[in-house]
């Protein structure tokens, strides 16, 4: 019976995974012959655990706050896809707004996706026809939810809309890595 204990105090999320190559050697008391074995343990250090904000990427908004941005989706357009971006210039995933046909209306879903080992934690998200109407917090739009566990997909996020204006739409996450 044994214990062994390891400990590696200069691994940074930089550079991870670490890899640990663990040999073991037995020798026999009586006969003093060896007998080796080695594994290879895969040691990940995960991020600082800090979050970031994210936008779709588009226009800034008229009187948003910081560095929001909103896109839109036109009629003649059956989808569209945006970058979302944290810190303002990071690429972190998607997201996109369709139209969809439900009964006799139409609805426009919005659903955003992560990529790259980004997570979502918290979602905002505010559609209309008239581009005034999202402005303000992220926290007071109209769609949203948050998440115990985070996802890499969130949404669909819809409203009903008249397929015969422009839908603004602003797309607002708190994203981990």
């Amino acid at each position: 019976t044994y214990s062994l204990t390891l400990k590696n105090v200069s691994a940074l999320p930089t550079g991870s995974p670490y890899y640990l190559t663990n040999t073991a050697t037995v020798t026999e008391n009586d006969t003093g012959e060896e007998s080796s074995d080695d594994a290879v343990i895969t040691i990940i250090v995960p991020s600082s655990g800090g979050s970031e904000t994210a936008w779709a990427e588009g226009p800034s908004l008229p009187g948003g706050v910081g560095w929001a941005m909103y896109f839109y989706l036109d009629p003649s357009e059956s989808s569209k896809t945006v970058n979302l971006i944290a810190g303002q210039n990071k690429v972190v995933g998607t997201v996109t707004a369709e139209w969809k046909s439900v009964g006799s209306g139409y609805y426009v879903h919005v659903t955003l996706r992560t990529t790259g080992g980004w997570v979502i934690k918290e979602t905002h998200v505010e559609m209309s026809t008239a581009l005034s109407d999202l402005a303000g917090a992220p926290g007071n739009y109209s769609e949203g939810e948050t998440f115990v566990t985070p996802v890499t997909e969130a949404g669909p996020y819809s409203k009903p809309f008249s397929k015969s204006k422009r839908v603004y739409i602003a797309a607002h996450a708190v994203v981990q890595k």
